[in-house]
């Protein structure tokens, strides 16, 4: 699927404050894209050199992260799959 049609449902699904879990976010494109709908993102990828990419994006953005190896992640009531 093209990163247009992908975004067309984010648009569609992702609401302002949702928590979204990004697993294998590789670059970030998405992360940009969910952060501009207002999404609070948590994001992870097996390659150390992807994650130091996703912390400077973050730092360059001026967004707020925390680089913990590891987190438990919970789902709440209100998580959905797109």
């Amino acid at each position: 699927m093209s990163f247009h049609l992908h975004f067309r449902y984010l648009c569609r699904y992702i609401k302002r404050g949702d928590h979204i879990l990004e697993a294998g976010a590789g670059a970030g494109r998405f992360m940009i894209e969910l952060a501009g709908l207002g999404a609070e993102i948590t994001v992870g990828d097996v390659s150390p050199g992807q994650l130091t990419d996703l912390l400077v994006m973050c730092a360059t953005y001026g967004w707020r992260y925390d680089d913990r190896k590891t987190r438990p992640w919970r789902p709440s009531t209100e998580t959905r799959t797109v």
